[in-house]
């Protein structure tokens, strides 16, 4: 219930700056963007596109690039494997896709971000 309120809003205020053309509210990086390397521990919202995906025993991987040491990547915890693929779908299945993510950085094999709860993400219109 907490990560829906604070969705809904984000995405008030998100409409409330559009409207009035303010850039105050939040900052939304491309996954692409080089600036994330220097944004360590900051709260960030992503967009990108899943390039591909990768399961492994304690995690699943979003990779938004070819090179997974260097380009942006969501890792998912095991724990809510079930919430999000009922929300979301199965991991092979997202590549493609076009998603917002948020969340706190990290630097692990280049900029990262640990999803714990489904609601850090969402797809956007392609």
């Amino acid at each position: 219930a907490l990560y829906a309120a604070l969705l809904q809003t984000e995405n008030t205020a998100r409409r409330a700056q559009n409207d009035t053309g303010s850039d105050q509210i939040s900052v939304v990086y491309e996954s692409t963007d080089p600036l994330l390397w220097r944004k360590e521990g900051d709260f960030a919202i992503i967009e990108g596109v899943i390039t591909s995906t990768r399961s492994f025993k304690r995690v699943g991987l979003l990779n938004f690039g070819d090179d997974w040491k260097r380009d942006f990547t969501a890792a998912l915890k095991k724990s809510i494997k079930s919430d999000f693929e009922q929300k979301f779908g199965t991991l092979d299945t997202l590549s493609g896709r076009r998603v917002r993510v948020r969340g706190f950085l990290d630097l692990y094999n280049g900029p990262s971000m640990r999803i714990d709860h489904a609601a850090q993400m969402e797809f956007l219109t392609e």
